[in-house]
């Protein structure tokens, strides 16, 4: 039985083959950096396999994105935030799905800036 359902498999699979086409790159090029088939590719990219950790950082290392991104918005509900990171992490999602809508990649750079400050807000 599949850790997550079919639904989250396939929008991850959804999110997962947005970004390589964002990036540019063939299913090939991906399966080669990530050291898998372009069989397995195409099967995380329909849903109909799970991604393993270990391959989702190798893609998600490839394509220059955050492992999370390929989440399916119900589990960014479920992240444990503190209350202070709550209205980066907040801006953050906003800026993703505009990202996503226009279909550019100029968003990065805020996500990045922001997991900065998020990063930055937790030293003590």
């Amino acid at each position: 039985m599949p850790i997550v359902e079919n639904d989250e498999l396939r929008e991850c699979g959804r999110l997962l083959q947005d970004y390589r086409k964002k990036a540019g790159v063939t299913q090939e090029w991906l399966a080669e950096k990530a050291k898998v088939s372009v069989a397995t590719i195409k099967r995380y990219e329909s849903g109909e396999s799970e991604i393993p950790m270990l391959k989702l950082f190798s893609i998600c290392s490839a394509l220059k994105i955050n492992a999370y991104w390929l989440m399916p918005y119900t589990y960014e509900k479920e992240l444990y935030l503190s209350p202070k990171d709550l209205d980066l992490h907040e801006t953050q999602i906003k800026l993703r799905r505009l990202d996503r809508r226009l279909g550019k990649s100029l968003v990065a750079g805020f996500n990045a800036t922001i997991d900065t400050l998020i990063t930055e807000s937790e030293k003590p």
